[in-house]
This record gives structure tokens, C-alpha cells and sequence, in this order.
């Protein structure tokens, strides 16, 4: 059986996990698909990244989608689509963002047995100097599949 989610089930789906795909047109009109790690409060998506590709094309066109699923198996799953706009954090903000995502990546680590290093955001494993940012969503939308007939 397939379905359309309800907004409790979006907003459940959406705080339960912590890695989305985000995706974002690049300055010569390429989509750009990529994974990050994210925080979410119900009204915006948090996250922290290297300066690079992502951050560039999200700066020249803010515009952005998320995709967020959980796959049991191919015929049952639970995904959400959000769009929304970017918006780079600083100063209090920033740290604000950094820490939502810290928390939840030491929750879901501490809940899934992995390693020390899966509590730390890319940007700190690698000692690299990171950007805060967050998506506001404008729309969402989600289904899912029980596998039933």
C-alpha cells in the first residue's frame, strides 16, 4: 500500500533522521545532488559544511530542495521532499545551527553504537574551517510504501 504522509508524519520522518540530500543548481545551470548531515526544527533545515561547491551555488541561487527517506526494502519506505530557501548563518546564529547539529549527531550516533568520529560533523573530522547555514522550507510533501499490496 502507498500513501501520502500527513504533516505529523512528515515532521516525524524529517526528526528522526540526520543525513538528507540536498539538492541545488550549480552557476552553469547543473543540478547538484549532495548528502549533508542536518538539524531539524520544523520550520528550517540546519547544517554545517566546508566552503566549496554546494555553498557556492547555493549563494548564487538560493533556492534549494531536500530529500530525507528511510528504506527498509524496495517496496517499503518513507520519503519527504521539502523546498525552501537558503539563508548563510553568522555570528550567534551560526553557532546556534552548529550546535543543533552537534546534538544530533551525538544522539543518533550514541543510539546506533558507531564510532566517535560519527558524532563530529565532516568539517570538524577534518579540521577544516566550516560554513553555518539553513534552509527555510516553503513546501513539503511526502509518501510511503508499506509493501502491502
Amino acid at each position: 500500500m502507498t500513501g501520502d504522509l500527513d504533516d505529523r508524519g512528515i515532521d516525524a520522518l524529517l526528526r528522526s533522521e540526520s543525513v538528507a540530500h540536498l539538492a541545488c543548481v550549480l552557476a552553469d545551470g547543473r543540478p547538484y545532488v549532495v548528502p549533508i548531515a542536518y538539524a531539524y526544527d520544523g520550520f528550517a533545515f540546519y547544517a554545517y559544511s566546508a566552503d566549496g561547491m554546494k555553498l557556492d551555488a547555493l549563494r548564487g541561487q538560493p533556492r534549494a530542495c531536500i530529500a530525507v527517506d528511510r528504506v527498509s526494502d524496495a517496496a517499503t519506505w518513507t520519503s519527504v521532499i521539502a523546498w525552501g530557501t537558503f539563508r548563510e548563518l553568522h555570528g550567534v546564529d551560526a553557532a546556534d545551527a552548529v550546535a543543533r547539529i552537534s546534538a544530533r549527531l551525538h544522539t543518533v550516533a550514541s543510539a546506533d553504537g558507531a564510532s566517535g568520529a560519527a558524532e563530529r560533523s565532516y568539517v570538524t573530522r577534518t579540521a577544516g574551517v566550516g560554513v553555518a547555514y539553513r534552509v527555510d522550507i516553503t513546501a513539503r510533501t511526502g509518501r510511503y510504501s508499506t509493501g502491502g499490496e
